[in-house]
C-alpha cells in the first residue's frame, strides 16, 4: 500500500490532471449523447408535424394518402419507440381506410389498441368504432364506444347524440 501511495504521491498533480481529463471526456460524451437524443426527438416531432399537415391537405387524392402511408411507415421505422411512431400508425390506419382498405385499417388500429398507450389507445378505439359504424356494423361500433365510455376516455354527452357524431373529421 505504501508503494502505491509513494507511486502516486509524487505524481499527484499528474494523476489529478489525468482524472480531470477523463471526467471531462466522460462528461462530453454524455452531453453529446443527450444532445443526439434531443436532436432525434426534435427531428421525429418535425417529421410528424409535416405528415399531419400533409394528411390534412390530401383530401380525395389517392396518391396523397399513399404518400402519407409511406412517410408514416418511415417515421415508424426510424423512431420505433417514440410517441411519433404510434401516432404515425394511427395516420397509416386512417389513410388506409380513406383508400378503401378497411381490413388494413382495422389491423393497424387493433395493433395500436393492443399496445395500450394511454393516449393513443382511446384515439385508435374511437377511429375503429367509426369504421365499424361507417360500414354498418352498429353492434361492433357500440361495443367499442361502450369500452371507451367505461374507461372514462370518452363520455356520451348531450351535445353529441350517441356520443360519436363526428368528433373525428379524419374518419368521415
Amino acid at each position: 500500500m505504501q508503494g502505491v501511495v509513494r507511486l502516486f504521491g509524487g505524481r499527484r498533480r499528474a494523476s489529478l490532471s489525468g482524472l480531470v481529463a477523463l471526467l471531462a471526456l466522460l462528461a462530453a460524451g454524455g452531453v453529446w449523447s443527450y444532445s443526439s437524443v434531443w436532436k432525434r426527438e426534435a427531428e421525429a416531432k418535425a417529421r410528424m408535424s409535416d405528415l399531419i399537415e400533409r394528411f390534412q391537405t390530401v383530401a380525395p387524392r389517392r396518391e396523397g394518402f399513399e404518400g402519407v402511408i409511406t412517410e408514416a411507415q418511415e417515421i415508424r421505422a426510424q423512431y420505433p419507440r417514440s410517441p411519433e411512431a404510434r401516432l404515425a400508425r394511427y395516420y397509416i390506419a386512417i389513410s388506409e381506410e380513406s383508400l378503401g382498405r378497411t381490413g388494413r385499417a382495422k389491423g393497424e388500429l387493433e395493433a395500436l389498441i393492443a399496445e395500450g398507450d394511454t393516449l393513443m389507445k382511446p384515439l385508435a378505439q374511437f377511429a375503429l368504432g367509426r369504421i365499424y359504424s361507417n360500414h354498418g356494423d352498429t353492434a361492433g361500433a357500440m361495443a367499442i364506444f361502450k369500452q371507451l365510455e367505461e374507461s372514462g376516455a370518452y363520455a356520451v354527452g348531450a351535445h353529441h347524440p350517441g356520443g360519436h357524431s363526428g368528433a373525428d373529421p379524419a374518419m368521415h
